[in-house]
């Protein structure tokens, strides 16, 4: 952010406001910001005026937003008329008109945060898949950004103490920086392995939509947002694809792929846990753990047809049967011979 005037800073380097007639207010012409300077008949109530319009309509449980502008770093346009929210799920910048969700930037991914200058409020974040950290300002009174300021530190404090850490923020006054004792705390995210990235490569090397080894129409439960959805899915090649339509070509979008070899349990669910009848589960080996996904048949029939085709294409199954034939042979021919040496022991069958 550039001023024009010799009254401003440029790329960081902070006014001097020796003259107290000088107010560093940002006006946007010709993709440049420049000073202004504050008219003498302005009473410090129009100052309050301009908080009150800032503040607006409170979000869900009474969270707090409010009207700011957006100020890039690189000399791209700001963005205007845009609303924040801070609540534990982060801060969150919201279009003015229809309130929608632009992004949000989670705690714990908010490295630290400062108010260097009373009307730019800034803070540093980074994801796991940002290289370095990308810097957020923003542009609001100095009443809204103190208020922006407090409402961050509150929220994460309350994180800390929920996920049992000791909350440690320092002062976050004006002209220091705040660091986030969450994002130090952050576990990585765990990289994905070479196996991980050569089965999502053979993934799409079948061609489901021809020779389906098994398909059908089944009910299927959301992993994040838990509503039954009716898919069409296929078994080919050790994955179970599922798509909207039954008409299934080249073209075709998989809404989801369940590799087989990633299952560790197929089940029928009890009734007794309030599922529709003919439910059946399969807990499936994740990156983050074991999670469980459930499904409904149309019949009996058909669940257990399902299961059972599940069941013979996962890896090792043949392996499997065999290992219960020979345990099985075993355990008879142990049993006849204990009961040969209890018949000796008696005395049966001696002449």
């Amino acid at each position: 952010q550039r001023y024009a005037s010799s009254g401003g800073y440029d790329q960081g380097r902070h006014y001097s406001d020796s003259k107290d007639d000088q107010l560093l207010a940002k006006v946007y012409e010709d993709q440049k910001y420049v000073a202004r300077t504050k008219a003498s008949n302005k009473s410090s109530s129009s100052s309050s005026s301009n908080n009150n319009k800032e503040k607006l309509e409170s979000g869900p449980g009474g969270v707090e937003r409010f009207k700011v502008t957006l100020v890039p770093w690189d000399g791209a346009e700001p963005e205007f008329d845009r609303v924040v929210q801070v609540g534990l799920d982060g801060i969150s910048i919201l279009e003015l008109s229809s309130k929608k969700t632009l992004r949000t930037y989670r705690l714990d991914a908010i490295s630290r945060w400062a108010l260097k200058d009373k009307e730019i409020f800034t803070f540093w974040h980074k994801e796991e898949t940002d290289q370095q950290e990308q810097t957020v300002r923003i542009m609001a009174s100095e009443k809204t950004n103190r208020s922006l300021l407090d409402t961050l530190t509150t929220c994460c404090f309350q994180l800390c103490e929920i996920r049992g850490l000791q909350p440690d923020f320092g002062s976050g006054g004006a002209g220091s920086d705040t660091t986030n004792v969450l994002a130090s705390q952050r576990k990585p995210a765990p990289k994905a392995s070479d196996d991980t990235s050569s089965d999502k490569e053979a993934d799409k090397d079948v061609e489901f939509w021809e020779d389906p080894e098994h398909e059908g129409w089944l009910m299927k439960q959301g992993e994040h947002i838990k509503t039954w959805r009716r898919r069409w899915f296929i078994l080919k090649q050790g994955r179970m694809f599922w798509f909207k339509e039954h008409r299934v070509s080249s073209r075709s979008v998989t809404r989801g792929i369940i590799r087989l070899k990633e299952i560790m349990e197929v089940k029928q669910v009890d009734k007794a846990r309030g599922y529709a009848p003919n439910t059946f589960e399969l807990v499936v080996k994740g990156e983050r753990g074991a999670a469980s996904q459930y499904f409904t048949a149309d019949t009996e029939t058909e669940m257990v047809k399902w299961m059972s085709e599940i069941e013979a294409k996962m890896p090792g199954a043949a392996n499997n049967r065999q290992q219960l034939n020979r345990a099985g042979s075993a355990s008879h021919a142990e049993l006849a011979e204990q009961l040969q040496k209890d018949l000796e022991r008696l005395g049966v069958g001696r002449r």
